[in-house]
């Protein structure tokens, strides 16, 4: 089985372990002024707590009864402490990998978790998986509450190396209900992105030749079919910053930058896709900003209250 993409482990995003891809990143230290980690609940990097699945919250098994160890989601299954605050695109999560699906190294099991194994050795179904082929659960608590479970991608975890004082049982892995950081240090900037946005250049310059050659040493990286020039489009980049660049980028100002907000959103996501507005293409300006331009009037951008 495929590991986890290491530049994403623990100690393996600076250029001192050997990580000749990363441009610039934020460290992570516990228990350390300035570490963005000072306190053991987790500080300001919340990525694990919030993007991770609640599966840990009285998952049931098929007979109805506890399927998961009490009080956390716990290491075992790879996802930490999550609450379920928030869930990928199915549109990322199945239909970005259609066509290298198995091949894709982003796409592997531990980079994108797509099983629950039953954790309670107290229950009938332990050490089996809980979860269907297309991500959906027959577990009771699944069906009543499908918030509980949903793929996700790993990068937003630190498994198996929280600090020792976020765990409750540190032998079977579980977390104390403090828990909910991830404890590896943040990309802010790397090489990945510096191909796509040439590849982006090149074909503002209807150079598909170049686009693809730049997107296919990032796709070739992740062991992906490399992408035919006469396929490139903004679009493809798009996606393509989808797949290696997720809970990295700040997608919504790659959208707005390209133009692509507003149609990418009604395409792609239905929770949104019947509010987003043709307004929200632009991000209202700040009243503090129009209110100091005290000797030129700064008119709001149209949709907005001035």
């Amino acid at each position: 089985m495929r590991t986890r993409e290491v530049k994403f482990q623990v100690g393996n995003q600076n250029r001192k372990s050997g990580n000749r891809e990363a441009l610039w990143e934020s460290q992570m230290e516990v228990d350390i002024p300035g570490g963005l980690l000072e306190s053991t609940t987790g500080g300001p990097n919340r990525w694990e707590r919030n993007c991770n699945p609640a599966a840990w919250i009285s998952f049931t098994d098929p007979d109805g009864k506890n399927g998961m160890l009490n009080k956390a989601f716990s290491d075992y299954n790879g996802g930490g402490r999550g609450v379920s605050f928030i869930k990928c695109t199915n549109f990322f999560l199945f239909d970005l990998w259609q066509s290298d699906f198995t091949n894709d190294i982003r796409n592997a099991p531990h980079n994108i978790v797509r099983d629950l194994v039953f954790n309670n050795p107290a229950s009938a179904y332990y050490g089996k998986s809980a979860v269907n082929p297309d991500g959906t659960s027959n577990s009771p608590t699944w069906q009543n509450q499908n918030w509980r479970w949903y793929p996700f991608p790993s990068k937003t975890t630190t498994p198996g190396q929280h600090p020792d004082a976020l765990y409750e049982n540190i032998e079977l892995g579980i977390l104390k209900t403090g828990a909910g950081g991830t404890y590896h240090d943040m990309y802010l900037l790397r090489l990945a992105e510096t191909y796509l946005l040439r590849a982006e250049a090149y074909l503002g310059k209807n150079d598909k030749v170049n686009a693809a050659n730049d997107i296919n040493v990032v796709r070739a990286r992740a062991m992906a079919n490399p992408v035919a020039d006469a396929a490139v489009t903004l679009d493809y980049i798009l996606d393509e910053r989808g797949r290696e660049l997720v809970y990295e980028e700040q997608r919504r100002l790659t959208l707005s930058r390209t133009g692509k907000l507003v149609e990418r959103v009604r395409l792609y996501n239905p929770q949104n896709a019947g509010n987003i507005q043709d307004y929200n293409a632009l991000l209202p300006i700040p009243a503090a900003e129009i209110e100091a331009n005290k000797d030129a009037v700064l008119e709001q951008n149209p949709g907005y209250i001035q």
